[in-house]
């Protein structure tokens, strides 16, 4: 999937300075935003598109610029729409039978979980194939419900590991140290000297413990 710039509340809304996603409303006819992180939102998601190309307003320097842009899953839809039976044969050599039996297991389930480690995540092309089945579990609908890959809520605990609590004299001494919230810097920053690039383990990811239920579509501009 190519590149596209992901349309945040603060981009589109004046004077709304959050990182709140963009979605259409179509029963509004105008973008909004909506908070990711909130257990339940008061916007009903039938109003919300999910297809179509839609023309949003940036301002900047007083001047008004109009762009085209697309829900997320637009986008996906656009990507994927290639990609049937025959053409997957041709790249994976699955045969298509094959592949119908697959989705019919999948559509049929009543009760899905997802997890992959060793095997698809120490493939050559583990991030795009990990990314994909992720994308396919995601609309399985399976997400938060039970059966599937749940959201619990750990008790209230004092992490004696954060990184707060490392010296910054013991900090500056790292390459670069990447966190949920905080970019590599230090090594392709070109401190303390400059990488050419950098190469990492990557690390089992766990769902976040923060309420989560209906993760809204970004609205994504091409």
């Amino acid at each position: 999937m190519g590149h596209f710039w992901c349309a945040r509340a603060r981009d589109l809304l004046p004077g709304d300075e959050t990182e709140r996603y963009i979605v259409w409303d179509e029963q509004a006819g105008c973008p909004i935003a909506i908070d990711p992180g909130a257990v339940r939102s008061s916007i009903d998601p039938q109003r919300l598109a999910l297809r179509g190309t839609f023309t949003v307003t940036l301002e900047a320097d007083g001047q008004r610029v109009d762009i085209g842009c697309m829900p997320a899953f637009e986008h996906l839809t656009r990507e994927a729409e290639p990609y049937d039976a025959l053409h997957v044969q041709a790249v994976t050599n699955v045969p298509p039978e094959a592949l119908r039996a697959a989705a019919d297991l999948l559509c049929g389930g009543r009760r899905i979980a997802y997890h992959a480690w060793s095997g698809l995540a120490q493939h050559t092309n583990a991030t795009q194939a990990d990314r994909a089945v992720a994308t396919l579990y995601a609309l399985s609908g399976s997400f938060d419900r039970i059966g599937g890959n749940r959201i619990r809520r750990s008790p209230p605990y004092n992490p004696v590991n954060a990184f707060g609590y490392i010296p910054k004299e013991q900090m500056a001494k790292a390459l670069g140290i990447r966190t949920a919230d905080r970019p590599a810097r230090n090594g392709l920053g070109h401190r303390p000297r400059p990488l050419p690039g950098c190469v990492g383990r990557r690390a089992l990811q766990g769902a976040r413990d923060d309420g989560v239920r209906d993760e809204p579509v970004a609205f994504a501009g091409g």
